[in-house]
């Protein structure tokens, strides 16, 4: 079944998102770091990923990156605290929002 894989370092505003798309009928996983969130796109069929940009040494940009090599149709939004034109033009490059 395809869910809806949320990845951001604050448990709370991850579990928000997850409640609020679960209302809506969606399957949703959760995880709070770079590496539980590639773990947990290795273990799922993602139609959607939505990575938070700030996730330790890496970002959530290299998880689309990573993501896209095993499900090139999944769907990728980047949330990030401000705005960064150079992180956009490289997002869409990758085909996320």
């Amino acid at each position: 079944m395809q869910r809806i894989v949320i990845v951001h370092a604050d448990p709370r505003t991850a579990a928000h998102w997850a409640a609020a798309l679960s209302q809506e009928g969606y399957p949703v996983a959760t995880a709070a770091s770079f590496d539980d969130g590639k773990a947990l796109l290795a273990g799922t069929l993602p139609a959607l990923l939505i990575a938070s940009v700030r996730l330790g040494a890496y970002n959530g940009l290299h998880l689309v990156i990573r993501g896209r090599l095993d499900y090139p149709h999944m769907a990728a939004i980047l949330v990030s605290e401000r705005s960064d034109p150079a992180l956009e033009a490289e997002a869409g490059k990758y085909g996320a929002a």
